[in-house]
């Protein structure tokens, strides 16, 4: 009888203990719900952090992929190996492009970088420019 009486003191009725079963997303099962509705992932953003004659850096959103090319005032690109491939912006989203300066056949004046990075579907582009001594 004693020990009846014990396994009934330790039980809790259906009624005022708290589900964990996994069909209960409020009760805190292995399969719960912990949010209602489905997660909007962010927009996609781009910003030039530094755009400099020799390098441009970047920040987008982390695991973004992005691509940079640069026009030099002669009108000619920079077809330095850095340029040609895609960058997987880092956990912070960070990125860096960089080559080696002076360039032949560059010239003096402005120009410019132009930067697309693709992350969760959405693909944004911008451009800065530079000055070249």
């Amino acid at each position: 009888m004693l020990f009846t009486a014990f396994v009934a003191a330790c039980s809790t009725s259906d009624a005022t203990r708290p589900s964990a079963e996994p069909s209960d997303p409020l009760g805190g099962g292995h399969g719960a719900a912990i949010a209602s509705g489905t997660p909007k992932s962010s927009p996609a953003s781009l910003t030039v952090d530094i755009a400099r004659y020799g390098s441009v850096a970047i920040e987008t959103r982390p695991g973004a992929r992005c691509r940079a090319s640069v026009r030099l005032p002669s009108g000619n690109t920079v077809l330095a190996a850095d340029f040609l491939s895609e960058h997987i912006a880092d956990e912070r989203g960070s990125s860096t492009w960089s080559y080696a300066t002076p360039v032949a056949g560059g010239g003096k004046g402005r120009g410019d970088y132009h930067l697309s990075c693709t992350a969760a579907g959405q693909t944004v582009e911008t451009d800065a420019t530079f000055d070249v001594p």
